[in-house]
């Protein structure tokens, strides 16, 4: 999903960013705010965060998008 099919997700479900980052904070042990900045920024496509993206994924059904510098680097063998 791209940001705005994920806005438009978060609204069809009367979910906020932050909402999810109250819920999801037990969880993970992290701090609301750091929540709430890792859900923005993997919103946008500025970070990837893969427990929180998986953990979203199960509860929620909203897939983020692996931005392209966080994809794993698929490397070629050389032929002798």
């Amino acid at each position: 999903m791209n940001h705005k099919q994920i806005k438009k997700s978060l609204i069809d479900k009367d979910l906020t960013i932050t909402q999810i980052a109250r819920e999801l904070e037990p969880e993970t042990g992290n701090t609301l705010a750091s929540l709430v900045q890792m859900l923005s920024d993997m919103t946008y496509g500025r970070r990837w965060y893969p427990r929180v993206a998986d953990l979203v994924a199960q509860r929620y059904g909203i897939r983020f998008v692996r931005p392209k510098a966080y994809e794993p680097r698929v490397r070629l063998k050389q032929a002798a």
